[in-house]
């Protein structure tokens, strides 16, 4: 693109891809439809994952032409799981890690991923009005749009 247009759309198109294309996750998760943008629905199947990016920063950035432009965003993923134990929870914020920390693990056709990287993993939560077991995550990426 000649000129900058940002659209914070295709960082979640591409961040939903990523995780659901991928068999091993949803295997883990126990099916398809188990990946859900904020809200998961009244009734969830456990386990799912919801996701979310938090805030999100323009700066300038030059890589290979003047002018370029850059985003930093912070993305939250949430792992619900109602096993008893928190081992599927941590086989299943394995399988997330393994996706998407690193460079160029969002690319796409509309984005460039220039890094993807865990800031913060929380010990899983037990939810006692939800009796499942809470995993909160957040990453940090760096893109920008083609």
């Amino acid at each position: 693109m000649s000129t900058f247009e940002k659209n914070i759309h295709y960082l979640k198109e591409a961040l939903f891809a990523k995780l659901n294309s991928d068999t091993t996750l949803r295997t883990s998760l126990g099916g398809t439809e188990r990946i859900f943008h904020r809200d998961p629905p009244k009734e969830p199947i456990y386990p799912c994952i919801v996701y979310a990016v938090i805030n999100d920063r323009d700066n300038v950035y030059n890589e290979t032409t003047a002018g370029g432009e850059i985003t930093r965003s912070n993305i939250r993923l949430t792992i619900f799981n109602n096993n008893s134990k928190t081992e599927i929870s941590d086989n299943i914020e394995a399988r997330i890690k393994n996706l998407l920390h690193g460079q160029r693990t969002l690319d796409t056709v509309k984005i460039i991923c220039y890094s993807c990287y865990r800031d913060t993993l929380l010990e899983p939560i037990k939810d006692p009005n939800l009796q499942v077991w809470v995993t909160p995550i957040r990453y940090r990426t760096t893109w920008a749009t083609k």
